[in-house]
């Protein structure tokens, strides 16, 4: 019986058809309206994508799966972690991704994300196999004109992945940035391994997270725990990153998580030789940008000791930093003399999930030489907790407090702003239902001595004809006030077509001057083949200012995220092609982009991306 519910529950999944649309629908769906173009970097988004292409090019087996396996894919929700992996010890395995559907927190939507990450071993699902074993390669040539081209290579087999980066941006020499690394793991107590450019997060954020954070959306903010640990750093980006040793062990219960770094960095120094700023834009062009390369020796330690046992998580970090310049006080938003010394940070984090609840928090600290108190410890907390009030919705609650001189150098946490001088509390709401989703918050802070709030609602209908959404956001900091409206519609026609219609309105109230508004009309429109896409993006705008710019999202090249803000009155068009060159070469694929932006008071601005990838 098992097995024929298997079969006629695979006949129901319906798959995204292309990469760049399974990305695009998991962001919608963690992130309504692509709230994350406001809420998060580009750099946490582009990890995010690299991460979840690596799983996707080489999808996980569904009947070894485990929790930490599992809390790499964002989208699903500790209930669906705890359920899926319930069912299949039950039931012994599944004989096909079918069943999927009868993993009962798990809607269509939630299905249809993850049938792409999973493999059954001898499945059924003839599409899928398992590849674990075979070795793999993969060339990427990227190149974007008229400012920067990139060589990527990655190879993996089992456990093993290596790969290196390569990057050049315009006016610079050849192979401006490189980025190599290596990966080992699943080996008796080795759990992972990586030497060379790497990046780490522990617990909640707020001593390192260099991965990806919880952001205001009530959907993204499902991932309660850092999965991330340590990843090897694959991204052109060229700062947030450490280079070194890093490493994984397992003992029972527990991982004791071990990192050692020097990374030179850029910075800028004073005519007393101290660092005043950190140089993060990646450009080496001028003789000045040339001076700023690499110039600054960045020392980093740091040990995490997690226990996790039936849902509870407790971890302890400790951390140590050091420049072999003196860093002055306001790089670090501390009103001390420069730091001469090293820095020294702790924390303590906890995860307690149950069927109805779940309770997570962080407290960490940081020992800053020079304060007026030296012997005073500076702290950031934050305490998150969710709770089901229905079998479709859910509320969460998150009281933080960053005291002023608290800093530590690769915090990424829930926050305004910075990890520093903030307090907040942040309230939200979640329906979910088949056809309707229902999302709002409240989130009322005091950053930096100004005084604030946001308050966001969303909904998405879904219907026969398509996906509708809509979402309203009032935002009021210290007597500006911002007022947004977005509206969103999905539809698709026939077995090729895909449109989208997106409407954004934005109004700003500057305190004490005038309204300040803008639009933007966004109209998107997808053909899928067997052997090739093609995506148009057209739009239109018009803002008073740039303070009432307009944020859209725009397909665009592997291992990268599109997402422009638009201000000025003009248009822009855009033409997506992904081409897949069997004919002349197996496995050879070509992406090609090319766009124009124009507005009435400036020179058209053209832009042309291209990229060969090779697999073998």
């Amino acid at each position: 019986m098992k097995k024929i519910t298997g079969y006629l529950f695979s006949l129901w999944c319906v798959v995204p058809v292309s990469w760049d649309n399974l990305f695009e629908n998991i962001l919608n769906s963690m992130y309504p309206l692509q709230e994350v173009g406001s809420e998060l970097s580009e750099i946490a988004v582009e990890n995010l994508y690299t991460d979840l292409y690596s799983i996707y090019q080489k999808p996980l087996d569904v009947n070894t799966l485990t929790r930490q396996q599992l809390g790499q894919l964002p989208f699903l929700t500790q209930q669906n972690i705890e359920e899926l992996l319930a069912y299949i010890y039950v039931n012994h395995g599944m004989l096909s991704l079918g069943e999927l559907q009868l993993v009962n927190s798990m809607d269509n939507n939630t299905v249809n994300l993850l049938y792409p990450f999973l493999v059954v071993g001898n499945s059924i699902d003839n599409e899928k196999t398992i590849i674990d074993n075979k070795a793999s390669n993969e060339i990427l040539l990227d190149l974007h004109y008229p400012f920067s081209s990139a060589l990527r290579y990655k190879f993996s087999k089992g456990s093993v992945k290596l790969g290196i980066v390569t990057q050049r941006d315009r006016d610079e020499k050849f192979a401006d940035f490189i980025s190599p690394y290596f990966q080992w793991g699943n080996s008796g107590c080795v759990d992972n391994v990586v030497v060379g450019n790497y990046r780490i997060s522990f617990g909640r954020g707020l001593l390192a997270n260099q991965g990806f954070g919880i952001v205001k959306t009530m959907p993204g903010q499902v991932r309660q725990q850092n999965a991330g640990g340590i990843k090897p750093h694959s991204s052109t980006t060229e700062y947030d990153y450490l280079s070194g040793v890093a490493a994984v062990f397992r003992f029972g219960c527990q991982k004791l998580y071990v990192a050692c770094s020097h990374t030179m960095i850029d910075a800028t120094l004073n005519k007393q030789n101290c660092i005043s700023s950190f140089k993060e834009d990646g450009y080496h062009r001028t003789a000045l940008e040339k001076s700023k390369k690499h110039n600054v020796a960045q020392y980093y330690s740091v040990v995490h000791l997690q226990r996790e046992h039936e849902g509870v998580n407790f971890g302890a970090t400790a951390s140590f930093l050091k420049f072999d310049h003196p860093m002055m006080g306001k790089v670090y938003k501390s009103s001390a003399l420069a730091l001469k010394g090293p820095l020294f940070n702790g924390s303590i984090d906890f995860l307690v999930n149950r069927p109805q609840y779940s309770l997570s928090g962080e407290c960490a600290m940081s020992k800053i030489p020079g304060l007026k108190n030296s012997d005073d410890l500076s702290i950031a907390s934050i305490v998150i907790f969710s709770l089901k009030t229905g079998d479709n919705s859910s509320i969460r609650i998150m009281p933080r407090y960053y005291s002023k001189n608290y800093y530590s150098k690769f915090a990424g946490g829930f926050a305004q702003n910075d990890i520093n001088n903030e307090f907040g509390l942040y309230t939200g709401y979640n329906l979910q239902r088949k056809q309707l989703n229902i999302n709002a918050y409240a989130d009322f802070f005091s950053s930096k001595d100004i005084l604030g709030a946001d308050i966001n609602l969303n909904g998405s209908l879904k219907t026969d004809a398509g996906v509708g959404s809509a979402s309203i956001k009032a935002r009021y900091k210290g007597g500006d006030k911002t007022l947004r409206l977005r509206m969103d519609w999905r539809w698709t026609a026939g077995d090729f077509f895909e449109y989208r219609t997106m409407f954004h309105v934005c109004h700003f109230f500057p305190d004490g001057n005038s309204l300040q508004s803008g639009f933007a009309l966004q109209q998107n429109i997808s053909y899928t083949a067997s052997n090739f896409s093609l995506d148009l993006m057209a739009s239109v705008f018009s803002t008073d200012s740039y303070y009432s710019r307009i944020s859209m999202y725009q397909k665009g090249m592997l291992y990268s995220y599109n997402f422009y803000s638009y201000y000025g009155t003009g248009a822009s068009l855009a033409l997506l092609g992904n081409f897949k060159l069997d004919s002349l070469i197996k496995r050879l694929s070509l992406r090609i982009k090319i766009g124009s932006t124009c507005k009435l008071d400036n020179k058209p601005v053209y832009k042309a991306d291209l990229q060969l990838q090779y697999k073998f």
